[in-house]
């Protein structure tokens, strides 16, 4: 386990108190999930099976008796509960006596088993500890969860497989508390269980460079900063990071205005309004705050971001799908230098937001639209010219066609402002579909 921030147990906790969190799965192989098999191990202690029912935090989710994460358990030292016994040794009694017994002969996670039954049979004030205390990377995967304080991950090769920048943070903790020479021993002795001098591991690749300089390194790229705060921009997904560390370096220690537009994905799966989604994490605002470090960074998305704060972040609330909003926004924010559409990805989304913001742009700035190949169909315009296509098209007549003759003279009116204007396939492969397009202002 990590901390990923500070956790105030001394208020969580009130006097006699025991805190855990519900387990992820029904673990032990021992038919748990079903509560006759409980009874052995509560009538030893001559207790009834509680009629509480807690439902697991993963896989199917099952409803069952108190069942809870073993690795993280929370109380105060001293004699509690109505039996006024010390909850680490009881416990410890309690499985020796269960294990003597022989109720599980061939019984695993014991320690675990018998959580709940110390519980019961002290009688002591229980309180369920929130997920965010006890994140479980296997069970959870490598959904961003900024929200996590408590990481538990059994083992390092199991945290580097399942949730790539959390094993990232454990390693940069455990060298700022140890020291510089920390790393260079975990390779020494974990080396060849991470299969460490692969060329293709990634971990490798991330954490050291062709110099062997550690995390600690000024020289951190962008591919490493976008993989270690779980966007998809860096090597697990779309590999933009390739291109951005090209076209952003200059950028990179300059005093400079950069808006990306959309600040999370998720909302495809969003059953609700999607200017109502859930909206816990910015890892790409968060990745350019560490990589542009004196630039002012600008968000804009329909749903609300307004919570998240830094003295170099501003949010701007927008409807892409009001061709108003987007141009009240670009009236309203100042001159940007680096743009980036990463919004809805409808063509009409992205064409608007482009006409409006483009001819605001300072001269020499830059304007990147992402994921051209992809629109989602419950907002894309029947009939519609792709963006990809209008940009490639552009790309080699230098004229703008568009199934639109209003949108086309949109389009042809400005394009004597357009410098350069370059679309990029899947993968930098030119015989895949268009993926992103980066366009210069003259």
């Amino acid at each position: 386990m990590f901390f990923r921030k500070y956790i105030d147990f001394e208020g969580l906790l009130g006097d006699g108190e025991v805190m855990a969190a519900t387990a992820d799965y029904m673990g032990g192989g021992l038919g748990l999930e079903r509560p006759e098999n409980w009874k052995d191990v509560y009538a030893h202690f001559g207790l009834d099976i509680p009629s509480v029912r807690r439902r697991l935090l993963a896989g199917r989710k099952l409803e069952v008796p108190p069942y809870y994460n073993g690795g993280f358990v929370a109380f105060r030292e001293g004699e509690i509960g109505q039996k006024k016994e010390q909850f680490g040794l009881a416990r410890y009694q309690d499985c020796m006596s269960v294990d003597r017994a022989g109720i599980f002969p061939e019984w695993k996670s014991l320690d675990q088993v018998v959580l709940p039954v110390t519980i019961e049979r002290l009688g002591v004030n229980f309180k369920l500890a929130p997920e965010t205390i006890n994140y479980n990377v296997r069970a959870h995967g490598s959904k961003s969860y900024d929200s996590a304080e408590l990481v538990h991950y059994h083992q390092f090769n199991t945290i580097f497989t399942h949730h790539l920048p959390f094993g990232y943070e454990a390693l940069e903790n455990m060298e700022a508390v140890l020291d510089s020479k920390f790393l260079t021993e975990f390779v020494t002795q974990y080396g060849d269980e991470l299969d460490w001098h692969s060329p293709k591991n990634r971990l490798r690749q991330r954490l050291m460079n062709s110099d062997g300089e550690t995390l600690n390194s000024p020289t951190k790229d962008l591919e490493y900063l976008a993989d270690k705060f779980g966007t998809d921009k860096g090597s697990t997904r779309h590999r933009y990071t390739d291109l951005y560390q090209l076209i952003l370096e200059p950028y990179r220690n300059t005093r400079c205005n950069f808006l990306e537009m959309g600040l999370q994905g998720g909302w495809r799966n969003f059953g609700g309004e999607v200017a109502e989604r859930p909206t816990d994490d910015c890892p790409s605002i968060r990745m350019w705050l560490s990589y542009l470090k004196k630039a002012q960074i600008y968000g804009l998305d329909v749903s609300d971001f307004s919570w998240f704060y830094d003295p170099r972040f501003t949010f701007y609330r927008c409807d892409m799908e009001e061709r108003s909003q987007i141009a009240t926004a670009a009236s309203i924010l100042p001159q940007m230098d680096v743009i980036i559409d990463d919004a809805s990805h409808a063509s009409h989304h992205q064409q608007d937001a482009f006409l409006e913001f483009f001819p605001r742009l300072k001269s020499g700035g830059v304007y990147i639209i992402e994921d051209l190949r992809r629109q989602p169909p419950q907002l894309e315009r029947e009939g519609i010219t792709k963006t990809g296509d209008l940009l490639y098209n552009y790309q080699i007549t230098r004229e703008f066609l568009h199934s639109n003759t209003k949108t086309q003279r949109a389009f042809n009116k400005i394009k004597d402002l357009i410098a350069t204007c370059f679309v990029f396939q899947v993968g930098y492969r030119k015989e895949m579909p268009h993926q992103i397009a980066v366009i210069q202002r003259r």
